[in-house]
């Protein structure tokens, strides 16, 4: 007999942004395991379930805003903590960097290579319009994302803390030095970003 679990993350306010996830019962011997899938496919003739493995992302990446093409970096290459996260062309400098962790439970971790601080959204708010900031890491869910991935090779970053907000640029400005902000989750290309090896 086989029992599965087939969990969801309803965002009842807004069904476009729910994810779906499936949590297999795995029981060997008296030992129980319930492992986390947020990638996974239904044959729905047959029943069988495939899951696919965890987004991974190696080594130095960028990250590039669809609409405008610019990439996310810390502005004036500050190090401290509080720094604003803002956009602009990319030039391969490592305040433009980012390591992106998997910590499982489809949250991750985004580390900017320059000051080894991480993405955030300050203050745990989730006020639209805030300016994404970074910080040290402490754990906490104001600094862990959601990357959900859309059509054509584009991510989506929803921070766990703020009920579904996605990182975008405010007003949707293509202009360098404009800030990466929360907004409420939307369609909108300047909410949607590129993630890419970085490269000089």
């Amino acid at each position: 007999t086989t029992w599965v679990y087939l969990g969801d993350r309803w965002s009842t306010w807004d069904m476009a942004s729910t994810r779906l996830v499936i949590l297999p019962f795995q029981l060997s011997g008296t030992t129980l395991s319930l492992p986390w899938y947020d990638q996974w496919s239904a044959n729905t003739a047959t029943g069988n379930v495939t899951v696919s493995p965890a987004i991974q992302f190696d080594g130095q990446v960028k990250i590039i805003n669809r609409k405008s093409g610019r990439a996310m970096e810390v502005g004036d290459w500050l190090q401290s903590d509080n720094a604003s996260i803002k956009q602009y062309d990319y030039l391969g400098g490592n305040n433009q960097r980012w390591t992106i962790t998997n910590l499982g439970r489809g949250e991750f971790r985004v580390t900017n290579v320059h000051s080894g601080k991480s993405l955030e959204v300050p203050n745990s708010t989730r006020n639209t319009g805030t300016n994404a900031t970074q910080y040290t890491w402490n754990n906490g869910f104001n600094q862990k994302w959601h990357i959900i991935p859309c059509k054509g090779g584009y991510f989506r970053f929803i921070n766990v803390n703020t009920l579904g907000k996605t990182l975008g640029i405010r007003d949707a400005s293509t202009a360098n030095s404009a800030d990466v902000v929360i907004n409420e989750f939307r369609f909108e290309q300047d909410a949607q970003w590129q993630i890419l090896p970085a490269s000089n």
